[in-house]
Protein backbone atom coordinates (compact mmCIF):
# COMPACT_ATOMS: atom_id res chain seq x y z
CA UNK A 1 0.00 0.00 0.00
CA UNK A 2 2.86 2.39 0.78
CA UNK A 3 4.32 1.93 -2.71
CA UNK A 4 0.96 2.78 -4.26
CA UNK A 5 0.61 5.94 -2.17
CA UNK A 6 4.16 6.99 -3.02
CA UNK A 7 3.46 6.42 -6.71
CA UNK A 8 0.29 8.52 -6.56
CA UNK A 9 2.10 11.30 -4.71
CA UNK A 10 4.94 11.31 -7.26
CA UNK A 11 2.50 11.49 -10.18
CA UNK A 12 0.61 14.36 -8.53
CA UNK A 13 3.83 16.26 -7.90
CA UNK A 14 4.91 15.73 -11.52
CA UNK A 15 1.51 16.93 -12.75
CA UNK A 16 1.73 20.01 -10.49
CA UNK A 17 5.21 20.86 -11.79
CA UNK A 18 4.13 20.37 -15.41
CA UNK A 19 1.06 22.58 -14.92
CA UNK A 20 3.18 25.28 -13.27
CA UNK A 21 5.50 25.29 -16.28
CA UNK A 22 2.47 26.16 -18.42
CA UNK A 23 1.04 28.80 -16.06
CA UNK A 24 2.31 31.93 -17.89
CA UNK A 25 0.87 30.72 -21.17
CA UNK A 26 -2.49 29.74 -19.67
CA UNK A 27 -2.83 32.99 -17.71
CA UNK A 28 -2.09 35.00 -20.84
CA UNK A 29 -4.73 33.08 -22.79
CA UNK A 30 -7.35 33.38 -20.05
CA UNK A 31 -6.68 37.11 -19.65
CA UNK A 32 -7.06 37.63 -23.40
CA UNK A 33 -10.41 35.80 -23.42
CA UNK A 34 -9.19 32.74 -25.30
CA UNK A 35 -11.61 29.80 -25.22
CA UNK A 36 -10.50 26.45 -23.87
CA UNK A 37 -11.01 24.86 -27.31
CA UNK A 38 -8.73 27.51 -28.80
CA UNK A 39 -6.14 26.71 -26.12
CA UNK A 40 -6.23 23.05 -27.22
CA UNK A 41 -5.67 24.15 -30.79
CA UNK A 42 -2.80 26.50 -29.86
CA UNK A 43 -1.04 23.89 -27.73
CA UNK A 44 -1.24 21.27 -30.47
CA UNK A 45 -0.20 23.71 -33.22
CA UNK A 46 2.81 24.83 -31.20
CA UNK A 47 4.00 21.27 -30.69
CA UNK A 48 3.73 21.39 -26.91
CA UNK A 49 2.93 17.87 -25.80
CA UNK A 50 1.00 16.67 -22.78
CA UNK A 51 2.87 15.32 -19.79
CA UNK A 52 2.61 11.83 -21.35
CA UNK A 53 3.86 13.07 -24.72
CA UNK A 54 0.57 13.15 -26.59
CA UNK A 55 -1.67 15.74 -28.17
CA UNK A 56 -4.01 17.90 -26.13
CA UNK A 57 -7.73 17.37 -25.59
CA UNK A 58 -10.24 19.70 -24.00
CA UNK A 59 -10.45 17.69 -20.78
CA UNK A 60 -6.68 17.95 -20.31
CA UNK A 61 -6.73 21.73 -20.69
CA UNK A 62 -9.56 21.88 -18.16
CA UNK A 63 -7.61 19.74 -15.68
CA UNK A 64 -4.51 21.95 -16.01
CA UNK A 65 -6.65 25.04 -15.46
CA UNK A 66 -8.23 23.42 -12.39
CA UNK A 67 -4.82 22.44 -11.06
CA UNK A 68 -3.61 26.04 -11.51
CA UNK A 69 -6.87 27.52 -10.20
CA UNK A 70 -7.23 29.49 -13.42
CA UNK A 71 -10.74 30.07 -14.64
CA UNK A 72 -12.78 32.71 -16.42
CA UNK A 73 -14.16 33.69 -13.00
CA UNK A 74 -10.60 34.32 -11.77
CA UNK A 75 -9.99 36.42 -14.88
CA UNK A 76 -13.02 38.57 -14.12
CA UNK A 77 -11.87 39.01 -10.53
CA UNK A 78 -8.43 40.18 -11.69
CA UNK A 79 -9.92 42.51 -14.27
CA UNK A 80 -12.16 44.13 -11.64
CA UNK A 81 -9.04 45.52 -9.99
CA UNK A 82 -8.16 47.48 -13.12
CA UNK A 83 -8.69 51.22 -12.76
CA UNK A 84 -11.51 52.50 -14.92
CA UNK A 85 -9.81 55.79 -15.76
CA UNK A 86 -9.07 56.64 -19.31
CA UNK A 87 -5.57 55.51 -20.30
CA UNK A 88 -4.82 59.00 -21.57
CA UNK A 89 -5.09 60.24 -17.97
CA UNK A 90 -2.49 57.73 -16.71
CA UNK A 91 1.25 58.19 -16.57
CA UNK A 92 3.54 55.75 -18.37
CA UNK A 93 4.52 54.21 -15.03
CA UNK A 94 0.88 53.61 -14.15
CA UNK A 95 0.23 51.99 -17.52
CA UNK A 96 3.26 49.70 -17.16
CA UNK A 97 2.17 48.73 -13.65
CA UNK A 98 -1.29 47.90 -14.98
CA UNK A 99 0.15 45.77 -17.78
CA UNK A 100 2.41 43.96 -15.31
CA UNK A 101 -0.60 43.06 -13.16
CA UNK A 102 -2.33 41.59 -16.19
CA UNK A 103 0.68 39.41 -16.89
Amino acid sequence: MTNLLNNIRERQEAADAFAESLRPMFEKWVDSGCSQRKMVELLNESGIQTIKGGTWRLSQVQRVMDRLSISPAERKKRLRTIPTRNLSEMTNDQIWALLARLG
